[in-house]
């Protein structure tokens, strides 16, 4: 490839804004592959994205036939991209022909789509692992070391990137989460004294009674707390539906019917 340079730092720029909220992963991962087919043509790339549990959420092939293999490798459990994120280990340039004891049906299938050889690079920084790039190469061609040097970059900076948007956005989850529940606390406790001067009760009688119409109306406590204070839902009305004791009819009465 000319000026591999240029395209190094192309690529890189291209992969490297994964901060904005926009960020979508399948998008990016489309991205990747389409920047590492470049550079690697005639190979042929393929890409398969995991999520924390490891389960295969994206799958993305440069071409139709890749395309197929990487979906029989998800049914038959067994291929280059199933093996480099398990074990961890990169494949370069391995021959086909020699793989049927370790994928005994998808090395079979890889020949008849044309196949001769193929490398793994996995999508790993430190101990996470987000998915597994497969190059797959036809008769003829083969993964040159500087090839393999500059897809390494681009993967190691693709994998950065995925790492560091999901954890943006757990914190930003755990942020929101750690306000609602503030917000709710606030409100409970807001509700709480409406309802205690209202009825001329103590802060935890209101509280118990604040709960115990949740649950009779299957309704969340900050929900009820909110009525409570805006003053949609009255002292009066947080007792009046109270289920009051059922008696039990007389052995008498059950006679008579």
């Amino acid at each position: 490839m000319n000026d591999r340079e240029r395209w190094i730092a192309d690529a890189l720029v291209d992969l490297s804004d994964t901060l904005d909220a926009d960020f979508d992963e399948a998008d990016y991962v489309h991205t990747v592959t389409a920047r590492l087919s470049e550079l690697l043509d005639p190979a042929e790339t393929g890409l398969q994205l995991t999520d924390r549990a490891g389960t295969v959420t994206t799958t993305v092939a440069s071409t139709p036939r890749l395309g197929e293999l990487l979906s029989a490798e998800e049914i038959l459990d067994e291929g280059p991209c199933t093996s480099n994120r398990r074990d961890g280990e990169d494949l370069v340039n391995d021959v086909l022909a020699a793989a049927d004891t370790k994928w005994p049906r998808y090395a079979p299938a890889a020949r008849e789509h044309g196949f001769v050889a193929v490398s793994t690079i996995s999508l790993r920084r430190r101990d996470d692992v987000v998915g597994s790039v497969c190059v797959l190469s036809p008769v003829g061609s083969a993964v040159t070391e500087d090839e393999r040097n500059s897809a390494g970059a681009v993967t190691s900076v693709a994998t950065i990137g995925i790492l560091q948007n999901r954890r943006l956005r757990d914190t930003a989850r755990t942020s929101s989460q750690l306000q609602r529940a503030l917000t709710s606390r606030v409100l409970i406790e807001q509700a709480k004294g409406a309802v205690a001067t209202r009825l001329g009760v103590l802060p935890a009688e209101a509280f118990d009674l604040l709960r115990a119409y949740a649950r009779r109306h299957n309704t969340l406590l900050d929900e009820v707390a909110k009525a409570a204070v805006g003053g949609a839902l009255s002292g009066y009305d947080l007792i009046a539906d109270r289920a009051a004791p059922r008696r039990r009819p007389s052995r008498g009465a059950d006679q008579l019917r």
